[in-house]
């Protein structure tokens, strides 16, 4: 827990100064999430796995 904590002190200490795009995404995102327009993590993971196997055996098709 400690080291959490001393994380959260690290990142907080941090500025980051964003561009107008970069603000807009965060703007976006934020409304998609109060929207509930999310995928879970492992939902995505799944998609990314079956795009991979389908990529992988288009390339091994080519060869």
């Amino acid at each position: 827990m400690a080291q959490f904590e001393e994380l959260k002190v690290k990142a907080s200490e941090d500025v980051y100064i964003l561009s107008e795009f970069q603000k807009q995404r965060i703007d976006k995102g934020r409304e998609q999430r109060t929207l509930g327009q999310t995928v879970s993590q492992e939902d995505l993971q799944k998609e990314i796995d079956q795009w991979l196997s389908v990529a992988l055996s288009k390339s091994k098709c080519t060869k």
